[in-house]
């Protein structure tokens, strides 16, 4: 993440002194190392929740929680 802010920085420099004139190629190298994912809803495991007679449940109640894992 902190790679591509830096490139984006430096794109802009460059416009900016350069005009429009194209910067070297390429402007980012292949690390292989970014992964096309959503790191917020990757997890591990799920947990669902059940009612008292062990039926799970499918809307929230408005009161009920899960304690944190």
């Amino acid at each position: 993440m902190a790679e591509l802010v830096l490139w984006i920085g430096y794109l802009q420099w460059h416009f900016r002194t350069h005009g429009k004139a194209s910067p070297a190629e390429p402007v980012l190298r292949d690390f292989r190392n970014i992964e096309n994912r959503d790191a917020v809803l990757d997890w591990d495991s799920r947990v669902e929740r059940r009612d008292a007679t062990g039926a799970p449940v499918t809307r929230w109640d408005g009161v009920g929680t899960i304690g944190h894992l």
